[in-house]
């Protein structure tokens, strides 16, 4: 089969969130295109379940929902809403995508969120594009094999950690605005003051990485913050630090507390709505999201006021299974922890 340029011109509207300049007749023509395409790439195979793991991708999402299946399920790993108007150096680079794979809900049957509260952010924000009945939630599995082996192995880096008189926090992910990097940069000028013997070494890569590596210099913070970039195993370094730290606004579940837990961290964190799906009550500390919450946070952390607790992973990584089962209807269960139900 070969696509004609009608087919990609349909295809780029689809691309750019602009199927609405498209007719009836156009957009069924769409569709056949795509069954044309999954049938080259995947042949006739019918399946039970159809899922789009990653939910960001209008010609993906589209394609899975002609799959032959019996059920259709589509993940949604943040506030969608949100993250379609969030703006990065003036920009919206979320914005047609997002629109594109929202005019595709109408054709899966569950709308999967990756923590319960997530899931009611969603139906809430989302809940003209599908029935309520249809958001249900299905927490992220953790890879505590992988992490464990992968913080045995070495992290090039000069940083001083693990010494005796320097305590380490720690904090991973993308250099984004959802993030606030800037609040934690902020908060730990404030505890460096007081306590110089500390650092703090952030790693991942983003739009904001030039804008903080310019607030480290003029906070005069160039020797004690470290902004490491991007690394294929965070966990190595993660491990050769005291205390994990996260300053985001929103997550849908935030995965790198479940890494931090499993390396024995003690975890402080702002308290954005899905905190709860990642660390279980009574470890580590929740504070405000502010530069004074995290400064409290961190003080306690410097004297071990911060409860590491202890993370089962295969126990979580089990009930992660069942939730799954029961989100994508492999199962059936009264309580299948759809909006409209009981979960």
């Amino acid at each position: 089969w070969v696509p004609s340029k009608r087919d990609w011109v349909r295809k780029r509207r689809l691309l750019e969130g602009r199927l609405a300049e498209l007719s009836v007749d156009e957009r069924g023509r769409l569709d056949e295109s795509l069954r044309n395409e999954w049938r080259r790439v995947v042949g006739t195979t019918h399946f039970d379940v159809v899922v789009d793991f990653s939910g960001y991708s209008p010609l993906w999402t589209y394609l899975l929902s002609v799959a032959p299946a019996g059920r259709w399920a589509v993940f949604q790993h943040n506030d969608l809403a949100a993250d379609q108007r969030r703006q990065v150096g003036g920009h919206r680079p979320h914005e047609k995508n997002l629109a594109g794979v929202f005019s595709a809900y109408a054709r899966y049957d569950r709308l999967v969120s990756v923590s319960r509260s997530l899931r009611d952010i969603n139906a809430r924000k989302l809940g003209h594009l599908a029935e309520h009945s249809q958001f249900t939630f299905a927490r992220n599995a953790v890879d505590h094999h992988r992490i464990r082996s992968a913080a045995l192995e070495p992290f090039g880096t000069e940083v001083p950690l693990g010494a005796d008189d320097v305590f380490s926090f720690v904090s991973v992910g993308r250099l984004s605005p959802e993030k606030n990097h800037a609040r934690m940069i902020s908060a730990f000028a404030e505890v460096h003051r007081a306590h110089p013997e500390t650092r703090l070494v952030i790693i991942g890569n983003g739009p904001l990485a030039s804008a903080l590596e310019q607030q480290v210099a003029a906070l005069g913070l160039i020797e004690a913050v470290h902004l490491l970039g991007s690394s294929d195993n965070p966990w190595s370094l993660m491990a050769r630090c005291d205390c994990f730290v996260l300053s985001s606004d929103y997550e849908g579940q935030p995965m790198v507390i479940l890494e931090a837990l499993v390396l024995g961290l003690p975890v402080v964190t702002t308290g954005f709505d899905s905190v709860a799906s990642a660390l279980p009550e009574g470890v580590g500390r929740v504070v405000d999201r502010s530069v004074e919450g995290l400064v409290r946070g961190m003080d306690d952390a410097l004297t071990d006021l911060v409860p590491a607790g202890t993370f089962d992973p295969v126990a979580y990584n089990e009930e992660v299974l069942s939730e799954f089962e029961r989100a994508v209807g492999l199962v059936n269960d009264r309580n299948t922890g759809t909006a409209g139900g009981s979960a």
